[in-house]
């Protein structure tokens, strides 16, 4: 990918944050911008519908009967309050329902219904412009009976609206302000959220290349995981580094020296007068040739199996299958033909024969161990591969009629390099691909004689199935609230989890309410913690990481125990479901 397509798929995380935070500002802002458009409203209205109730009242104080019936003398003080708003317009009228207009105009709108009451009725309605009218009456004693006498007073709408208008500006006014603050104080907040990004790059930046240590300092809780995935990624790539630089130095040494020992043996022989000499000499060089070949080849074979080594490439295999394509291949050469080759695993029952492993690392420390024994054995060699289980781990085992390994050398027979039987020196790779081989399976790796005399070899990988299952298992059983049988588990469990504690609360109580007198006791870790806690020989009942290669990798080591359950009751179907899930993970 080209530095352009990286530079335009690239954005900003603060800028992102920060436009998001300012969206949600600027909704809220209209939000309150409608509720604070109509409280200006209510209140420029309820101010001068005071001053409308006040006229009114003023006016109606004013209205008396006399003799040629009801009389009005319009008060100053009404037209004073009117006057408080000089820029409306205003219009009144005094009427009586059952005489008719006393004064003022005659057309004043009303509304549909209206019910004269001694308090003020203010409703809106146009009169050539918009209006806003006030209704009061009272009732008048009167020589031929009681009548009401009501007083309209109608006022254009400017003046409330420049209120309204003003208390909106100034209100909105304020909460800008405060929603820029706010803002400011967010671009801060992202800013120290995101500073452990900037510290990170900013180490990264000032490394040198051959600086591959990991991260150091605390991390928050959100990045907890990239954080670790960076010191994972930066631990696995320094050992790739080193195994290359290893590769790379024994392949420059043993190159080196077995080139310049053919090239010897070549010079010796066009140098040679003496044809005898001179195919003798010839006959070196080819024999130096093919133990070029060999070691280039073992070389090749043994850097793979190195890098291959690294847990991310480990995936359930069947070992059985494994074997026979290994003892298929081999028997295409022709160096087999006189040698008796047996295999032994048919007491394994389907899925028996599981385990976590690189098929191709496998048939690789197989074929070195079987061509150890064509090399180094008798031409009517007998080769013995058996596979057993030995302390729930699978044992491979070959063992062939050769002069075998003194006890005293077997230490060292496992080293590069190093070739115990000097008549039939190789390489000295052979035994050193299949010890690493095991240690890339966690395996253990151990020589013996065998029943012929000769050498035998067994390696013992963890299975698949048993150990790696008790953690899944049982924490299918909490997530169920199955009843587990409490035969070999203590009433006190105890659980090492990198799952955050409220998470994993109500489930812990749902399953103690199920389990009277059985108490769970749960601590909460970080995966890279958590996994430094069971290597330093931590001792908890349930272990649960969402790190499925630092898990593996404890299961690998041995750390865990087989979980034995009755067939027919819920704890069985809990144990196939997480069998499925232990195969669905892995």
């Amino acid at each position: 990918m080209s530095p352009m397509t990286i530079k335009a798929r690239s954005y900003s995380l603060q800028r992102r944050l920060l436009s998001l935070m300012a969206l949600g500002f600027i909704i809220l802002l209209l939000m309150i911008s409608l509720l604070l458009w109509n409280y200006a409203r209510g209140a420029a209205n309820r101010t001068y519908d005071l001053l409308l109730a006040g006229a009114a009242l003023a006016v109606l104080e004013r209205v008396s009967p006399g003799p040629n019936g009801l009389s009005v003398d319009l008060p100053s003080s009404a037209m004073d309050i009117l006057a408080l708003a000089p820029d409306d317009r205003v219009v009144y009228r005094v009427f009586s329902p059952d005489t008719g207009v006393i004064t003022g105009a005659s057309d004043l709108p009303m509304p549909a219904d209206m019910a004269f009451l001694a308090t003020p009725v203010f409703f809106d309605a146009p009169y050539g412009d918009p209006f806003r009218f006030v209704l009061q009456g009272r009732q008048m004693n009167l020589p031929d009976g009681r009548l009401w006498v009501v007083v309209q007073i109608g006022q254009t709408l400017e003046a409330r609206r420049a209120q309204q208008l003003s208390l909106f500006l100034n209100g909105m006014t304020g909460l800008a302000g405060i929603s820029l603050i706010g803002i400011g104080f967010v671009w801060l907040a992202i800013r120290r959220a995101l500073s452990p990004l900037r510290q990170i790059e900013a180490d990264l930046r000032a490394r040198s290349p051959g600086d591959l240590t990991p991260v150091e300092g605390a991390s928050p809780r959100e990045i907890s995981g990239l954080f670790e995935a960076i010191n994972s990624f930066i631990t696995r790539l320094d050992r790739n580094l080193k195994l290359t630089e290893g590769f790379i130095a024994d392949v420059a040494h043993q190159t080196r020296t077995s080139l310049s020992a053919l090239q010897g043996h070549l010079s010796l022989a066009a140098d040679s007068k003496d044809p005898k000499k001179m195919h003798a000499r010839l006959v070196r060089a080819e024999l130096q040739a093919e133990r070029t070949v060999r070691l280039t080849n073992q070389l090749l074979a043994n850097a793979m199996v190195i890098h291959r080594s690294d847990r991310a490439t480990l995936s359930p295999i069947a070992l059985k299958p494994v074997v026979r394509d290994a003892l298929a291949e081999m028997f295409r050469d022709s160096r087999m033909r006189k040698i008796m080759a047996t295999f032994e695993a048919d007491h394994f029952a389907d899925g028996e024969d599981m385990l976590i492993a690189v098929a191709l690392s496998i048939r690789e420390a197989l074929r070195n161990l079987i061509d150890n024994a064509i090399r180094h054995g008798p031409p009517d060699n007998t080769i013995d591969i058996t596979l057993n289980i030995e302390d729930d781990a699978l044992a491979l085992t070959v063992e062939d009629a050769g002069p075998g390994i003194a006890e005293a050398d077997r230490a060292r027979a496992t080293q590069r390099f190093a070739s115990i039987q000097q008549e039939t020196a190789g390489s000295g790779l052979g035994l050193a691909i299949v010890q690493a081989v095991a240690d890339g399976h966690r395996a253990k790796m151990r020589l013996g004689t065998s029943r012929n005399g000769g050498l035998s070899v067994t390696i013992a990988f963890p299975r698949a199935i048993g150990r790696a299952v008790t953690s899944l298992v049982f924490v299918a059983a909490l997530a169920l609230g199955a009843v587990v049988p409490y035969g070999a588990i203590a009433q006190t469990i105890t659980i090492f989890s990198a799952t955050d504690t409220p998470a994993m609360a109500p489930v812990i109580a749902e399953f103690e309410a199920r389990n009277p007198g059985v108490t769970v006791v749960y601590e909460e870790f970080q995966t890279v913690a958590l996994h430094e806690a069971m290597l330093a020989g931590a001792a908890p009942d349930v272990v649960i990481s969402s790190a499925m290669d630092l898990q593996v990798d404890l299961v690998n080591r041995g750390i865990a125990r087989r979980l034995d359950m009755p067939e027919g009751r819920t704890a069985a179907r809990v144990v196939h479901l997480a069998l499925q899930t232990l195969w669905f993970y892995f």
